[in-house]
């Protein structure tokens, strides 16, 4: 009975996880391109964003994934999840990386770091550190090492862009540092006591 119970959740999760990878891999083209961001007008006239769609992704990832019933199938693709979200939609886009170096107070003023894939993804992975605790917490390890690796390989092959893997490395760490600050004093404070 439980398995029948656990099948429609995992369709859902299969389809989730598909149009995930999909749109990381067409948003991960973008942040490391020079071009514009990709736009769809609908037949009335709307026009929607990839990044407008790949933050509802998030923000819909960000309510599965710490969902009490889904944390034990979830919990295998965390590091998948983390990484992907670090090295896709937390890496600064060219047109911000381009905005930020005109002028960083327009950038900052524009608000664009208090909404949108970075700071939806960091959400996500602050979402997970909180929701699964040592196991969030070493898929951000994880993703972090991953993004580092990745910004070095790209400095060896002299790619311009390798200083944003790192950026967005340092941006998702920042999503969640009372978690890591917090847990080692709380530690250091029960061994003494104990």
């Amino acid at each position: 009975s439980r398995l029948s119970e656990m099948t429609p959740c995992h369709g859902l999760l299969g389809s989730v996880w598909a149009c995930n990878q999909i749109l990381c891999g067409m948003y991960g083209e973008y942040v490391r391109s020079d071009g514009a961001m990709p736009q769809h007008r609908s037949d009335d006239g709307t026009e929607t964003s990839l990044a407008d769609v790949s933050c509802q992704l998030l923000e819909a990832f960000t309510t599965i994934l710490t969902y009490k019933r889904l944390k034990k199938v979830c919990e295998a693709s965390l590091n998948n999840v983390v990484s992907d979200t670090i090295q896709h939609y937390m890496m600064i886009t060219p047109d911000d990386a381009e905005e930020w170096l005109d002028d960083c107070n327009s950038f900052l003023s524009s608000g664009e770091e208090f909404w949108g894939c970075r700071s939806s993804g960091g959400l996500l992975i602050e979402s997970i550190v909180e929701s699964y605790g040592h196991a969030g917490a070493c898929a951000l390890q994880d993703g972090i090492s991953k993004a580092i690796e990745t910004a070095e390989n790209a400095l060896q092959a002299q790619n311009v862009i390798f200083w944003r893997f790192m950026e967005a490395a340092l941006l998702a760490l920042c999503n969640v540092p009372e978690y890591f600050i917090g847990k080692t004093k709380r530690d250091e404070f029960l061994k003494k006591d104990g």
